[in-house]
């Protein structure tokens, strides 16, 4: 069987950013062993709906990586030049959605299922 081109998905939303107190030359993270929970409270101090995205983000990695779905994430923050590109392109405001080749799922029709509906047929009518 040939191999199955990657699907391209993009992620866009504003996402929670964890700040590393070590240098970037530092071969561990010692702040990490001194404060193991570090990284979630940082992630407390963030809105419920920028928690929620991460959330929303992690959940679909775990579930394309546990069906081992051939595709190519990217995650594109809505503050950037690129997320404003793609706002202004597929009108999204700043609110979380992602794109599955040119199609887009936003607002109340955003699930998991859904975008992994959405990564099968694209998948499916690769192979056709």
């Amino acid at each position: 069987m040939a191999a199955t081109k990657p699907v391209k998905i993009i992620v866009y939303g504003i996402f929670p950013t964890i700040y590393n107190m070590c240098a970037p030359c530092c071969t561990r993270d010692y702040l990490l062993e001194c404060s193991p929970n570090y990284p979630a409270s940082q992630i407390g101090e963030y809105p419920r709906s920028i928690r929620e995205n991460q959330l929303f983000l992690e959940e679909l990695t775990k579930r394309i990586t546990s069906e081992k779905l051939p595709v190519r994430i990217s995650v594109v923050s809505a503050d950037s030049l690129t997320g404003l590109l793609y706002s202004v392109k597929y009108r999204l405001g700043g609110r979380l959605a992602v794109i599955v080749g040119n199609k887009v799922i936003k607002g109340r029709e955003l699930s998991i299922e859904k975008v992994l509906d959405l990564v099968r047929s694209e998948i499916a009518a690769e192979k056709l």
